[in-house]
């Protein structure tokens, strides 16, 4: 299982620079709590805001999972990963089709 979470990237990015004083990018990764809490303190008096702005750019945000939110990468290992993926399940799909036939 990955650590890495679902959620974009970018859009968490943009979202909190732009609506993050309102908690909505906390609403948006599943962190309700602390959603309601910064809409109610305005980001914790901005200082809370400020603070996840960072913590997004430098990938150590986190969704509801605890899962880190991070830029896609897309380094030749993943790629070569997902190769062998791509692969390892057409084998299993030819074989299926095969059995079936």
């Amino acid at each position: 299982m990955s650590d890495y979470s679902i959620k974009p990237y970018t859009a968490t990015l943009y979202i909190t620079i732009f609506f993050g004083i309102l908690g909505i990018h906390r609403f948006y990764v599943g962190k309700m709590g602390t959603g309601v809490l910064y809409l109610l303190t305005v980001g914790y008096g901005g200082l809370g805001w400020i603070l996840d702005i960072f913590q997004v750019l430098s990938g150590n945000f986190t969704d509801k999972q605890g899962k880190y939110i991070r830029p896609n990468k897309n380094t030749r290992a993943d790629r070569k990963q997902d190769s062998r993926i791509a692969d390892k399940t057409e084998k299993v799909l030819d074989k299926q089709l095969e059995e079936d036939e």
